[in-house]
């Protein structure tokens, strides 16, 4: 369990007063920008989508709806739902101009090949339909091989395209490739590279200038390219967009970390950086207001941010208040 020093008394009330005021002030903006953002979200969503079927309308136009038919059929017999069809066609309409035998009949053979089952593979191709209109001996086989030796392993091989079959989609070539060098180059070890490529496969599928900046930046803040934390800073600079940064930074800075504190913590723990701004004031809150912690020894151990605030740090901190209510054990622990 982490050791927290309880504050003073003084500097409780002083961090209450500030915080409940910072508190209330940027829950009502959060809930009003959230609320902006979900409506403006919904409305894109549905904008796009409307676009996207006037597109689909435009694209596959058939003489006959024998092609079509077929292509339904085959997939009914293959195991998809009414549902599952439906999502598959919309996310992927040009599927339904394919010859089911010569076009789709291998692609569904080699994924039973590599060991994914009959029952798996509607559900992996509900979410990317394009797999099917790629070509199978030009690409599909070759990033499926790239990706067994990068790997070393079928088992993680199979696992990685189960998980997000887009991959296969891609120039594997292009870029995966040219990023694993990069990681290497800097001293990173593949047993860490592979965590990367089987977590987070997407995150080696950025342009290489973007990849390559992004490493270059976690140099720069200190971390160890040796230690998985390395590749966990890669994969949340990635993820996050700079404005969304900036974001949590100040969210940290708010509650009166320093810049310097702030990387430490991220260098200490990545994730801390990946939480949402709701889910650090929550925290942050709790532990400073409620408990009285400081913050600065907040900082100094960011991985209590990624806890759960309900299932693990009320109940803990809970127990640890009636031990100190009930002198079980000393104020200073």
């Amino acid at each position: 369990m982490v050791k927290l020093l309880r504050p003073s008394k003084k500097k409780t009330q002083k961090y209450e007063e500030i915080g409940k005021a910072k508190t209330k002030r940027d829950n009502k903006e959060d809930s009003r920008n959230a609320a902006k953002k979900s409506q403006k979200r919904k409305t894109t969503k549905t904008k796009k989508k409307n676009e996207e079927k006037e597109q689909y309308k435009k694209k596959i136009q058939f003489k006959t709806p024998d092609r079509a038919d077929s292509v339904i059929s085959f997939l009914k017999n293959q195991g998809f739902t009414e549902t599952q069809i439906s999502r598959f066609v919309q996310m992927g309409p040009r599927v339904l101009s394919s010859h089911p035998e010569k076009n789709l009949l291998p692609k569904f053979e080699f994924l039973g090949s590599i060991g994914v089952s009959d029952s798996d593979i509607p559900n992996l191709l509900s979410t990317c339909p394009s797999f099917l209109g790629h070509n199978l001996k030009n690409q599909i086989e070759p990033n499926y091989n790239i990706l067994r030796n990068l790997l070393q392993s079928n088992d993680r091989t199979l696992f990685d395209s189960r998980r997000c079959a887009w991959v296969l989609n891609y120039d594997l070539q292009a870029n995966m490739i040219l990023n694993i060098q990069i990681l290497c180059d800097v001293g990173v070890r593949g047993s860490k590279i592979l965590y990367l490529l089987t977590k987070y496969p997407r995150d080696l599928l950025v342009t290489t200038e973007q990849f390559k900046e992004i490493v270059e930046e976690i140099v720069k803040m200190g971390f160890d390219p040796t230690q998985k934390t390395f590749t966990l800073a890669v994969h949340a600079l990635r993820s996050m967009s700079t404005s969304k940064w900036e974001k949590k930074m100040e969210a940290y800075e708010k509650w009166g970390w320093s810049k310097a504190q702030i990387l430490l913590a991220f260098r200490t723990n990545p994730w801390c950086m990946m939480k949402s701004e709701e889910k650090i004031n929550k925290v942050m809150d709790y532990l400073v207001n409620k408990m009285g912690f400081e913050t600065s020894v907040i900082a100094k151990n960011s991985q209590i941010i990624s806890y759960s605030l309900e299932k693990r740090i009320v109940p803990r901190c809970l127990v640890y208040q009636y031990c100190l209510d009930n002198r079980l054990i000393v104020d200073h622990l």
